[in-house]
């Protein structure tokens, strides 16, 4: 009987001799949606991240949320 490989890298891990199957392969990708979100919302979930009830977002982070599109 005549083994049979998922794939090529499978057949050189097992270091066996025998046939490939030719399997399509499909790639699953998620589509990540980001929503735009009130300032104010988005400076609440930051303070909480950084244990800091008055800390303010850098001007750096402000700008790319800009540049986005997601303030």
């Amino acid at each position: 009987m005549t083994e049979k490989f998922k794939d090529k890298f499978h057949k050189e891990y097992v270091g066996g001799s025998g046939l490939v199957e030719n399997r399509p392969y499909t790639s699953v990708i998620a589509e990540a949606r980001v929503m735009a979100m009130p300032y104010e919302e988005i400076l609440a979930e930051y303070r909480w991240y950084v244990k800091d009830p008055t800390a303010e977002l850098p001007k750096e982070m402000m700008e790319q949320l800009r540049i986005h599109g997601k303030v």
